[in-house]
C-alpha cells in the first residue's frame, strides 16, 4: 500500500466502507476471491450481476485501486490481468494495526480503555483470548 489508507478513514460508516467506497469496496471483494488474476471483462461482468455500472467506470477505480497499491495490473497476451496485491486477512491485519497506533499516538492508556469497553459490549469472549495473548508477549518480552 503505497499511503496509509486510514488517512481516509470513515467514521460514520461500517465495515470495509470506512476505508473504500461503495465500487472500491465491491471490486476488492471480487478481487480476493479471485487471487489467482481476473481479466477486468471478467469483473466488470460480476459487479454488472450485482449492480448497474459502466465498463469504464469499473477500469477507472481498478487504475485508482491501482495507484493506491492495493493491486497489481499484469499484461498476459493481449489482456490485462488484475490482482489484489495483499490477501484480505493482511490487508485487514495492516489496517487496525494502522487505526490502533494513530489512537495509541493520541493516548494508550484511552486507546486500551476504550478498546476494552467495546470489546465487552462486542465479545466477552474475546478479552479472555485477549488476555491469554498478552500473557504470551509478556512471556516472550521477558526471553
Amino acid at each position: 500500500m503505497k499511503r496509509h489508507l486510514t488517512s481516509i478513514f470513515r467514521l460514520n460508516r461500517s465495515g470495509m466502507g470506512r476505508i473504500f467506497g461503495d465500487l472500491e469496496k465491491a471490486l476488492m471483494e471480487i478481487l480476493w476471491e479471485h487471487t489467482e488474476g481476473i481479466t477486468g471483462r471478467e469483473i466488470f461482468a460480476i459487479m454488472k450481476s450485482k449492480k448497474d455500472v459502466a465498463f469504464t467506470t469499473v477500469l477507472t477505480v481498478l487504475e485508482r485501486l491501482n495507484k493506491k497499491g492495493l493491486i497489481k495490473r499484469m499484461k498476459k497476451d493481449k489482456l490485462f490481468i488484475y490482482k489484489p496485491a495483499i490477501l484480505k486477512e493482511e490487508f485487514i491485519k495492516r489496517i487496525s494495526e494502522d487505526v490502533m497506533q494513530g489512537l495509541m499516538d493520541i493516548s494508550a492508556t484511552h486507546a486500551a480503555s476504550s478498546f476494552l469497553d467495546v470489546l465487552e459490549r462486542t465479545s466477552p469472549e474475546e478479552i479472555e483470548r485477549l488476555a491469554s495473548l498478552i500473557e504470551e508477549r509478556k512471556k516472550k518480552l521477558s526471553r
